[in-house]
Order: C-alpha cells, then structure tokens, then sequence
C-alpha cells in the first residue's frame, strides 16, 4: 500500500532529523497534564510527519497527541503518537516509540510502530505482522499463571482510574507470574505482539495510545480485551484464548468493585 510504505520512510527520517542526538536533560518543555510532560522532541516530531503526510495527502485528517488531540476520527485519518513514553525518553530509558495509525472510515488499515533504540520497525496490515520486513508469527502458546502481562500507568489524582488499576495490579498479581509496567503502550503492544510478553491492557486510553500496538497485536494473532463498565474500560491484547478468559474475569472484578461505587 502506498501511504505504508510512505509512512515507514516518514517516521524514520523524523527520528533522524527531530530526535536522534537530543540531549535528553535540556528538553522538558511544559507539563502537559498534571502528571505528564511533554518535549521539544514530542513537538517537533510530530510538526514533521504531519508535514510530510500534509504534504503528499493534503485532504487528510488527524487526531495526534500534541496538536490534534480533539480532533474526530473521520474519513482518511491518522492516528498519531510523536514520542509514546516521554517519561522514559526523558530521563533516557530506551522504551519508547514513534507510533502511527492509518484508519479509513472507521476501519484501520495498517499501524507501524517504530523503537529506534531496538532498532525495530514493527507494521501490521490486512497481509499480517512484520518486523523489520518479515513477517512475524510469534509463539502465543502460555498458560495464564506462567505470563508476564504489562499494564498501563498509575494514575493516583484520577480517582476512579487509579483505584481501577490498583484492583487489576492487586487481582494479575495473584495469577500470572509477573507484573510488569514499561511507561510506553507502544512498546509494550509490541512486546505481546513479538510473544515477549503474553498481554498488555490499559484503563481509559487515548486512542494514539491504543490503536497502533493494538491493531498489530490482532494481525500477530493475539486476542483483544475489551471490558466496558458504568463508563469505565479496559482494553488491551493477550496472547491466547484462556489468558483473555482469566484477564477479562479480572477486569470485570476491578470494574464493578470501583465503579459501583461512583
């Protein structure tokens, strides 16, 4: 598909030109949200592929993290993350990521998500996963108490949110074998998608946060999560049928413990 390999070439030049060789301790900028930061990097990365998709697809539309986070996704659109964990690439953890999607009326039609630090450019479309130009099929045979499964962030002056992911963390705890939290939904969709990890689910998330790593979990032959509850949602990838049974079990535990209460 043409705007694939487009965005491909995109999303690598833009590390190149905005963000390879930053000094990470000069770039906080604002605080974004309360408990959040945004950088020159975020900025200018994402002024860059917006031109160049601009550009090239001038009738587009976006919804992106910086400059368009209100924006409805309609028509031609491109869901876009500059830097996902500006956290970590602050302060010069290497798991972060570049992450796009590309959805038309309502459907997506591929995702990449790019980890320079791993040297990994991982895109999904409706042939099925690849990194760095093979295609991928990741071993997702794991039983629920033997996997490792990523969450999202806490996010303690959300009430409701907070409280929510405290009941996950408290209920995985006690059946799979690891707990793990990485700061970066992009990294860690890939990290199920790959079969490093055998799920990742988040509480209320963007839709720049979710779309790319999810939609390549689905064309990795992973299974989605989708828990609604009173306004309230988790969502995310697992690796196989009996992990999403358990997982799911235990999002509608935590949901209905936190928003019977609101």
């Amino acid at each position: 598909m043409e705007e694939l390999e487009f965005i491909k070439k995109v999303v690598v030049a833009a590390y190149k030109k905005q963000i390879k060789g930053k000094k990470f301790a000069a770039q906080d900028k604002q605080n974004k949200l309360y408990d959040d930061v945004v950088t020159e990097c975020d900025i200018n990365t994402e002024k860059y592929i917006l031109s160049c998709i601009k550009k090239k697809y001038p009738n587009d539309n976006f919804v992106s993290e910086e400059f368009n986070s209100d924006a409805t996704c309609k028509g031609r659109c491109w869901i876009l993350d500059p830097i996902d964990g500006t956290v970590n690439f602050k302060n010069g953890v290497p798991i972060w990521c570049i992450q796009i999607a590309f959805v038309v009326d309502g459907q997506t039609n591929f995702a990449v998500v790019y980890v320079p630090t791993a040297n990994k450019l991982l895109w999904a479309d409706e042939s099925g996963f690849y990194v760095n130009g093979k295609k991928f099929q990741p071993n997702l045979d794991c039983q629920t108490e033997l996997a490792t499964i990523t969450m999202t962030d806490f996010s303690p002056k959300e009430k409701v949110r907070y409280k929510i992911q405290q009941g996950l963390y408290d209920q995985l705890l006690n059946k799979v074998f690891r707990v793990r939290i990485l700061g970066s939904a992009g990294c860690e969709f890939s990290c199920v998608a790959t079969g490093k990890h055998q799920g990742y689910i988040m509480t209320n998330p963007n839709i720049w946060d979710l779309l790319p790593g999810l939609f390549l979990c689905e064309k990795a032959g992973c299974e989605i999560v989708r828990v609604e509850q009173n306004g309230e949602t988790v969502v995310g990838a697992v690796a196989n049928k009996q992990i999403k049974e358990d997982v799911e079990k235990i999002a509608k535990v935590a949901l209905n413990k936190t928003t019977k209460c609101k």
